[in-house]
């Protein structure tokens, strides 16, 4: 299954999730977040495409600081 694969999972990576998507139920991604290289956004009040949402400039900020902080790990 896709969850027994994140393990292997060796590469920075986050999901960004609309707390009110109503295509992919936000629990789905719950367990990317307990990964090392794994982190887990749930954006309050978002739906399914979180850039094309009203308040996108907080989703784009967010991925902004991710592949900051992931860049300078890296380094």
């Amino acid at each position: 299954t896709a969850n027994e694969k994140l393990a292997d999972l060796s590469v920075p990576t986050m999901v960004v999730h609309g707390g009110e998507d109503p295509i992919v139920p936000p629990h789905f991604t719950v367990p990317l977040h307990n990964l090392p290289v794994g982190r887990r956004v749930e954006l309050p009040g978002l739906k399914h495409e979180v850039l094309n949402e009203p308040n996108w400039l907080v989703t784009v900020q967010t991925l902004i600081a991710f592949a900051d902080e992931s860049l300078e790990r890296a380094s």
